[in-house]
């Protein structure tokens, strides 16, 4: 008969649960705090700092040649309302297969009753042929840790067969838009973003391509009412230069449409949110190259951007999960235009080489 374990072995037994657990817990926080090392978060808003109107409508053209004709003002670059059934011209679905731990993949996103639907799901029998293909070239642990877990995106490049960067839509400066409904599951991360092909290299600061998180969601078992921006250079290894910001707004950000918008002109980029600006910035001297725009979801098991517990993402509350895009508008200014450079303008290092 096995004999019960004496106060003394109990007590060394507790005590050992503990330390795994205090083990357990400082790798978690290691791989937060570095991730988290370079970045830093605004402490002002600086909306007193730089101009945070919205476009004057008054002088919001059809055309670039109406608003040259004027003397000048914005005119429309996109205007996509997601009316078709099927995937805009402009627009690609995001870098089919291995994210992080999920895998984006096409079949998430979908388009109906005018909207762009993204999807993110648990989802053992994903038929997909490319991400069965994607999973077995994986190596063995990390296949037998996948959670079947897919979600995707949408976004203005691509990848050729040649591996070259494809941007069937980029644009530096102007005012950018979006009307969305945020997914409401655990563990969630939706994002409208800018991105430029020379963010992963080193030198310029920011001017020569600046990724600019437009938002960043984050923050549903917080405060529904907060959102997270970001501006990030420099490669995303230990020369990438963040600078984040979190904001306090009037409704629950969970609750239905909202729009988030960036205003970047060659001074600043200024973050709306539902029509009301809630942070200005100039951080890295501010980007002057063509970016493309992205719309995504990801899934995270714990920490998220910002620092922010996400908690593990829950498959049956919302199975699944939605991020609803309403429309993406986009407007050049006049203005702007003169101080708008190209890639080949900088010469810098990708940031896999810095030494």
């Amino acid at each position: 008969m096995r004999k019960k374990p004496t106060k003394k072995q109990i007590i060394l037994i507790i005590i050992a649960a503990v330390l795994v657990v205090a083990a357990l817990t400082a790798i978690i926080v290691t791989a937060v705090q570095k991730r988290e090392a370079n970045k830093i978060f605004d402490k002002s808003d600086n909306l007193d700092v730089f101009d945070t109107s919205l476009p004057d409508e008054t002088k919001i053209y059809a055309t670039r040649n109406e608003a040259l004709a004027n003397g000048g003002g914005w005119y429309p670059t996109m205007l996509e309302n997601f009316d078709s059934d099927t995937l805009p011209s402009l627009w690609n679905y995001s870098p089919h297969g291995k994210r992080n731990t999920e895998f984006w993949c096409d079949d998430m996103v979908s388009f109906s009753d005018g909207y762009c639907v993204i999807k993110a799901m648990t989802d053992p029998n994903h038929s997909c042929e490319y991400c069965k293909k994607a999973l077995a070239a994986e190596d063995q642990e990390y296949q037998d840790s996948f959670r079947n877990e897919y979600t995707g995106g949408i976004e203005t490049r691509y990848f050729n067969e040649n591996g070259n960067n494809i941007q069937t839509f980029s644009q530096a400066f102007g005012y950018y838009e979006v009307r969305v409904q945020l997914p409401k599951a655990e563990g969630m991360w939706a994002a409208f973003w800018l991105q430029s092909i020379n963010q992963g290299k080193i030198g310029n600061e920011g001017t020569d391509g600046t990724e600019i998180d437009v938002f960043e969601s984050a923050f549903k078992n917080v405060e529904g009412n907060k959102m997270g921006h970001a501006l990030l250079y420099d490669g995303y290894a230990e020369y990438s230069k963040v600078l984040g910001y979190i904001n306090t707004n009037e409704n629950d950000l969970y609750d239905g449409f909202h729009t988030f918008a960036l205003k970047w002109s060659p001074e600043a980029y200024v973050f709306y949110v539902d029509g009301v600006a809630r942070w200005a910035s100039d951080f890295g001297g501010v980007s002057k190259v063509p970016e493309f725009l992205r719309l995504t979801c990801e899934i995270r098991h714990g920490y998220g951007p910002h620092g922010m517990v996400l908690n593990e993402f829950d498959a049956t509350t919302e199975n699944p999960a939605t991020f609803l895009v309403d429309y993406v508008k986009v407007y050049q200014n006049t203005d702007y235009e003169p101080y708008i450079q190209s890639d080949a303008d900088f010469v810098s290092t990708p940031d896999s080489e810095k030494s």
